[in-house]
């Protein structure tokens, strides 16, 4: 048998070490984690960005998926405010002789409103308003005090349209409705002619809104018909040969109108405004007598409200 000697035994030993160290460092290689190079410093920086715009874009989706956009403007607003109104009457015969007239201003009161668009995700609604004077009182010719009372009240079926898909997109909307205006007084000496009203109306018109950041714009414009006109007091015949008996002061239906209105809001938060509203109303119509008279009646309204929408 062969003796291992030394210079047989000392080069096994070294392959076999230098095959160990290659697997070793093969199996380190294979574990570590993939480095860029120095060089490769630039393409690396740059794929930096678009992996963080990614996961900036992922992340926003997420943030936002539980927001619901505002696809349609505010569905409902309320009113409730205090106004002043002057009126203007003018009664003028076809014949010669000065007019007669009656002319009131302040006439305080206060207004409520609702408008409300429940139907047709918002394009079909309803309106409606009340206006009443407080404490107003009238002198007559022989200067007595005479209480006065002004009451308006209105409702409407209204279309609206709007003109983006947005919560603030401005619009316009159709109407037609219902209208009374009822301007009387308290205990009036007899046999006298009296600058009453009350006016039962079809309104049939348009109004809109615009909003610009935090203010809003409205306007409106309608055609008053008034379908009855009350009788304005008692009055002598104008020749006594014919009756010396009182007769009732009678208007000739239909009577004509037109209503304007102008209103601008500021913003306190999102759903509540402070609104200052103008309104300008004006009605003719002829009197059934001899001779023949017209009559003119205007209103012109200025009010302070607040108004919250949703």
């Amino acid at each position: 048998m062969k003796r291992c000697t030394p210079s047989t035994y000392h080069p096994l030993r070294r392959s076999e070490a230098w095959r160990a160290a290659l697997f070793a460092f093969l199996c380190l290689s294979l574990e570590r984690p993939a480095t860029a190079e120095p060089d490769d410093h630039r393409a690396t920086n740059a794929d930096a960005p678009r992996g963080a715009a990614r996961k900036s874009e992922k992340a926003g989706r997420l943030e936002g998926a539980d927001e619901q956009p505002d696809a349609r403007p505010p569905a409902y607003f309320f009113r409730v405010g205090f106004e002043t109104t002057a009126r203007d009457f003018t009664d003028t015969d076809s014949a010669p002789g000065a007019a007669r007239t009656y002319h009131a201003f302040p006439v305080p009161g206060f207004v409520l409103s609702a408008e409300v668009y429940p139907l047709l995700h918002g394009l079909l609604g309803l309106d409606g308003s009340f206006a009443q004077s407080v404490g107003a009182t009238s002198t007559t010719s022989d200067r007595a005090s005479v209480g006065t009372t002004y009451l308006r009240a209105e409702g409407a079926l209204k279309a609206r349209i709007p003109f983006s898909s947005k919560a603030s997109a401005p619009w316009l909307a159709l109407f037609a409705g219902y209208g009374y205006t009822g301007y009387t007084f308290g205990a009036v000496p007899p046999d006298r002619e009296i600058p009453s009203a009350r006016y039962n109306a079809l309104r049939l018109g348009a109004d809109a809104r615009v909003r610009v950041n935090r203010f809003h714009f409205t306007g409106a414009a309608e055609y008053d018909h008034l379908l009855t006109i009350g009788d304005q007091g008692t009055a002598l015949p104008a020749s006594p040969v014919v009756s010396t008996v009182p007769i009732a002061v009678r208007a000739q239906t239909p009577g004509y109108g037109l209503t304007a209105r102008l209103g601008a809001g500021f913003e306190l938060v999102r759903w509540l405004l402070v609104r200052v509203d103008g309104r300008l109303t004006w009605v003719t119509y002829d009197y059934v007598r001899t001779p023949s008279a017209k009559a003119t009646d205007q209103y012109v309204t200025a009010s302070l409200s607040l108004e919250a929408l949703f």
